[in-house]
């Protein structure tokens, strides 16, 4: 074996980014194979690093996740009030089309009075007015 291989509880602790007692506690379950006692001293092969680092892997798995989960849910949110926002705005232009419906039938309804007033104008005119007769008429009385 190389020395190198092998960790002192601190050392391991600080590569593996958690307490020394966390390691102790965890030197007869998880950690047992990877135990070797060098000169009294409890010393542990670099190979545990692995499960430290795996452990950390699926720790950023799940704060990914959750991240994903958290934002999932707040563009949810944002999606109900713009459709909230559409239907709003879709009543809206329901409203203008009516009220643009009864413009134009206004509009028209204003058009044909208008015609019939300047209808009954030149009635009035051509009543009012004596009938000019032409020479021939004025000759062949």
């Amino acid at each position: 074996m190389k020395k190198n291989e092998f960790l002192s509880i601190k050392d391991f602790s600080e590569l593996a980014g958690v307490s020394a007692q966390a390691v102790y506690k965890r030197l007869n379950n998880k950690l047992k194979k990877y135990v070797n006692l060098v000169d009294g001293k409890k010393t542990i092969n670099r190979k545990a690093l692995e499960l430290y680092q795996l452990k950390d892997n699926v720790n950023v798995k799940q704060e990914v996740d959750n991240s994903l989960t958290t934002t999932i849910s707040i563009l949810t949110a944002q999606i109900d009030i713009k459709d909230l926002q559409i239907l709003e705005l879709n009543k809206h232009i329901t409203e203008l089309n009516k009220h643009l419906e009864q413009s134009q039938r206004l509009n028209e309804n204003s058009q044909v009075l208008l015609l019939k007033q300047q209808e009954q104008r030149q009635i009035a005119e051509d009543i009012s007015e004596p009938a000019k007769k032409s020479i021939w008429g004025k000759l062949f009385k």
